[in-house]
């Protein structure tokens, strides 16, 4: 049995790597969890230099429900740059653990994957798992 807090907390996220942030209830029964991922800190692809803090980006993404509950993740990403006295063109870098979810997507890695097994190896429809993921069929609705 688990007793270590941070320990208990990774288990029921059951993300790996990251670290929990906080929960909280929205409407709907739905539930937020906020995450930060713990991967090393990002360097500048061009000139190969340590990048600089530029503050927090939450990414919002749809996960499995948790006990009956819809589920979005809200991912803390670390926006970062290139130091200033550099000349690298690139302007701004973000963290990105591709285990939690691809570029761009509005589910989660686990969500995506249950999702496609659920309407193409049982044979439910879109709309009933989308009902049960908590989102509708419309891009840009986590």
């Amino acid at each position: 049995m688990e007793t270590d807090g941070r320990r208990m907390c990774e288990v029921l996220v059951g993300l790996g790597e990251v670290d929990l942030v906080g929960v909280e209830e929205l409407s709907g029964d739905r539930l937020r969890v906020t995450i930060r991922c713990r991967g090393p800190r990002p360097v500048c692809g061009e000139c190969g230099g340590r990048v600089w803090s530029k503050g927090d980006r939450l990414v919002r993404l749809v996960d499995l429900p948790v006990f009956g509950r819809p589920v979005r993740l809200g991912v803390a990403h670390n926006a970062a740059g290139c130091a200033p006295d550099r000349r690298a063109r690139w302007g701004r870098l973000a963290e990105q653990d591709l285990s939690v979810a691809p570029e761009r997507a509005l589910l989660t890695s686990r969500a995506g994957c249950w999702a496609t097994a659920q309407v193409g190896r049982f044979g439910r429809t879109v709309s009933e798992v989308a009902e049960e993921l908590g989102c509708s069929l419309a891009y840009g609705e986590p």
